[in-house]
């Protein structure tokens, strides 16, 4: 991991959350993930306890496609502090990523 603007990151926010034990398995809505899968962005918007990030959990764990986890929440509506996280998400990803951001 780095650490892009010498700002404490939280490992919480880069790790796709557990799965419940009694996890609903949402077959339509995975399908649909998976028909969409070649568009270059998927928005999920429900609202708070709809079980998006159960659904996405679920799915990406099962999918076998690379991904990045990156949580957000209030105290990211800061640009320093979303870039850090974004930047090291990426990163998982793409080693070589972010190396020359912090100049930017």
């Amino acid at each position: 991991m780095i650490d892009i603007f010498k700002e404490q990151i939280l490992s919480t926010k880069l790790q796709v959350p557990n799965l419940p034990n009694d996890v609903i398995y949402r077959k339509r809505l995975i399908d649909l993930l998976n028909k969409n899968i070649n568009k270059p962005v998927t928005l999920v918007s429900a609202g708070g306890g709809f079980g998006k990030s159960t659904l996405i959990s679920n799915w990406i764990r099962e999918s076998g496609y690379k991904y990045t986890w990156l949580s957000l929440d209030e105290n990211d509506n800061d640009v320093r502090i979303f870039l850090t996280y974004f930047v090291t998400a990426v990163h998982k990803l793409f080693p070589h990523f972010g190396k020359t951001i912090q100049t930017l």
